[in-house]
């Protein structure tokens, strides 16, 4: 993120052995207040970007990072619902 976030969340999830039925169906999303930027991204060791069911994976760790940067008081008083932009 190119700015200070409001929030940021950071955890790190470790397994020793980890195995799907079947193959997972996953997404993010992000609800809010208009005007809100948000990003995330997870690092994973031994563990591909797409799993396959199945397979079981060894000596797994997951960290997971979410960001978020709430708009300014001020653009939301001038009525600007998408809050700051670079622009300007």
């Amino acid at each position: 993120m190119s700015e200070d976030p409001d929030i940021a969340f950071t955890t790190r999830v470790t397994a020793r052995r980890l195995r799907w039925h079947e193959d997972p169906d996953t997404s993010v999303s992000f609800h809010g207040s208009p005007g809100h930027r948000s990003e995330s991204r997870s690092e994973r060791d031994n563990l591909p970007e797409r799993v396959r069911a199945g397979q079981t994976y060894r000596d797994v760790t997951v960290d997971y990072h979410l960001w978020c940067a709430l708009p300014d008081q001020s653009d939301l008083e001038n009525g600007d619902q998408d809050g700051p932009h670079p622009d300007r």
